[in-house]
């Protein structure tokens, strides 16, 4: 135990840093953290009291995420016996969060789960600070003051300390030998298509431009879209008339703006489930909007009938396509 607590808890000036490796790309890049505790912010030498660093948990690996993950950590470790909490970050998205500059609950806000926890923690520590410091900054540049030194150097060594967090992250031989294979592969291959590039340039073999109108052009579907329906009868998707009836273009198909129907298979035909209009060799009422109900007593008597998989006009039972015996209807689309 010290003055401030226990030596798991911070008790001075901290200074946190994010740091990634293999961040090529996305999926291979693997983030750390790292929280070090200074003896001093305005005296020379900076000396570490403790320090700590990690891996970033998640699938999502960037050093913002590191940079922010720091400051949650920090937040869960404070020593209650000590009141002059103040962290230093070389991150400006995460002191601008800290400040409230921009939201941090929109859905849109990255890792607005560390967000949240942060929020709700500082409401029992007020009276922290977590303010600017300057990354990658020259010792000339701020030789002129004592203060920025230490500043300086409280930042490389959460830095450095961010590195061997970054490397924590569990590794497979054989997810390392396929990367470094790619990666030679793309060295051998790069140059190859920058030299084609360069003689495609210099013997000026590539194509020529390419005028676009000014026109604004709507691509529109065709008119009928035909597929293979019940009965293995080729049918208008949309309109649902028999392809045989609409050669040359001579009828129109179903309005965009029109009312669906709930089409329900029937033997070798189809019918609307709700207004109770039907095909099987010619299609009319299927064609147009659907009422909604049936418009009249008698639609409504044939819907019955088609409900109990029968005929509409004669009655008579209709089997389905597989010859199992079962009557009534399935869905077709």
């Amino acid at each position: 135990m010290n003055e401030f607590g226990g030596e798991a808890l911070f008790a001075g000036p901290c200074f946190g840093d994010g740091s990634v490796v293999d961040g090529g790309h996305e999926w291979s890049a693997r983030a750390g953290w790292s929280i070090v505790e200074v003896t001093s912010i305005d005296k020379l030498p900076v000396e570490v009291r403790r320090s700590v660093c990690g891996t970033l948990p998640g699938l999502i690996q960037t050093i913002s995420g590191a940079e922010l993950y720091c400051v949650l950590i920090w937040l869960r470790h404070l020593s209650p016996l000590y009141t002059q909490h103040v962290y230093y970050s070389d991150s400006s998205w995460v002191v601008q969060g800290w400040n409230r500059e921009f939201s941090t609950t929109e859905a849109w806000t990255p890792f607005r789960g560390i967000w949240e926890s942060i929020e709700l923690l500082r409401h029992d520590w007020p009276g922290l600070k977590v303010l600017k410091v300057k990354a990658h900054t020259t010792a000339k540049a701020v030789a002129h003051s004592v203060p920025l030194q230490c500043r300086r150097e409280g930042n490389i060594l959460a830095d450095g300390l961010a590195k061997e967090g970054a490397r924590m992250h569990p590794t497979s031989a054989v997810v390392n030998n396929r990367l470094a294979k790619c990666n030679q592969l793309l060295l051998l291959l790069a140059p190859y298509y920058a030299r084609l590039l360069v003689w495609i340039f210099d013997a000026k073999a590539q194509p020529d431009v390419v005028t676009y109108s000014r026109r604004c052009r709507f691509y529109v579907l065709p008119k009928h879209i035909f597929a293979t329906g019940p009965g293995g009868l080729a049918r208008c998707v949309r309109c649902l008339r028999l392809r045989v009836n609409c050669r040359g273009g001579l009828l129109e198909c179903t309005p965009d703006g029109a009312r669906p129907h709930y089409i329900l298979q029937l033997g070798g035909g189809m019918f609307c489930g709700r207004c109770g209009a039907y095909s099987f060799r010619q299609t009319k009422n299927l064609a147009i909007g659907c009422a909604g109900t049936p418009p009249s007593v008698e639609v409504g008597k044939r819907l019955g009938r088609m409900l109990d998989g029968r005929h509409p006009i004669s009655g008579k039972i209709l089997e389905v396509a597989d010859d199992s015996g079962d009557l009534l209807f399935s869905i077709l689309f």
